[in-house]
């Protein structure tokens, strides 16, 4: 007695030769996808700490400012300016447009505070505060 093999006998048949390459596939997409979504966090993760970095730079540049009595003029600390420089150029490569604006605006304040009579400089906690902000905002919005 002959029987016909029917189109389930031939899937039946198939489906161990199907369902590995099948699986596979959706092992290396499901892959790809993880590794994706963790790049994002470890560069997310980097952001944070560049940005932590540079707002340490620029509360110690502001704590470095001094008043020279005898021209009252203020005189602004050279390592903690110089500090603000590197923090800024790693801040050049992880920040947001806004961001990198925001903080190069300030440091070009300070770059020229030095020397400037007392009435000419401005509140440094309020800028700091507003940078932070600034940053908080790009933080939020880039997760």
């Amino acid at each position: 007695m002959t029987t016909a093999l029917t189109t389930i006998d031939y899937l039946q048949l198939a489906a161990p030769f199907l369902a590995a390459p099948l699986a596979a596939y959706l092992s290396v997409i499901g892959y790809k996808s993880q590794k994706r979504a963790d790049r994002g966090e470890a560069f997310h993760a980097e952001k944070r700490r560049v940005y932590h970095e540079f707002l340490i730079s620029a509360a110690q540049l502001a704590g470095s400012i001094s008043l020279d009595s005898s021209s009252q003029k203020y005189k602004v600390g050279r390592e903690a300016l110089d500090e603000l420089t590197s923090s800024l150029a790693v801040l050049n490569l992880f920040g947001s447009d806004v961001v990198v604006k925001a903080a190069t605006d300030f440091a070009s304040y300070f770059y020229s505070l030095s020397g400037k009579p007392i009435d000419e400089a401005v509140e440094l906690k309020n800028t700091v505060r507003e940078i932070g902000e600034i940053m908080r905002q790009d933080l939020l919005l880039s997760k």
